[in-house]
């Protein structure tokens, strides 16, 4: 009996490599079936049960893993993505900070020039002011001096007298 199991075990385990394709042979006891064919056909039954739900177990865990590593890839690559558009955008916003600061500079350059303009017409104005009141005070001088020359004419005087 025991050269029979040896054998019959050798046999059934072969097939059962050639069933599971490559992977680890499956702990069965083929000892426990006898020389006349009797089995226990329900401890066989509930072992080829167990089996069974176990590979489903096992293929769904692999299901799922394969799942986590897609996923965990796919959310690796968006983070990356995600870290080099950040970058990118605190970039550009560094960039266009600068070019506000720089025109601001421009523009309170530009006031005080403003500035300095206006005070610069100011002056002008005053000055051109000033100019026209003095030109006014001469026209009016002249006219005085035209009127004391005229009556102070040797001829004006003649008529007169």
């Amino acid at each position: 009996m025991d050269r029979c199991c040896r054998h019959h075990h050798h046999s059934a385990r072969n097939q059962d490599d050639e069933v599971q394709q490559g992977r680890e042979p499956l702990a069965v006891d083929f000892c426990s079936v006898t020389v006349d064919g009797t089995v226990d056909n329900d401890i066989l039954q509930q072992q080829l049960h167990n089996v069974v739900r176990q590979r489903q177990e096992i293929m769904q865990l692999e299901i799922e893993v394969k799942a986590q590593i897609i996923a965990r890839t796919e959310i690796m690559e968006m983070q990356n993505n995600f870290d080099a558009q950040l970058k990118e955008h605190a970039n550009n916003a560094s960039k266009l900070q600068e070019q506000l600061r720089e025109r601001e500079h421009t523009i309170h350059e530009l006031e005080r020039k403003m500035e300095e303009k206006d005070k610069e017409l100011h002056t002008i104005k005053l000055d051109n002011e000033a100019a026209w009141a003095k030109q006014d005070l001469l026209r009016e001088q002249n006219k005085e001096l035209a009127t004391f020359r005229f009556l102070f004419n040797p001829m004006y005087l003649c008529l007169l007298a």
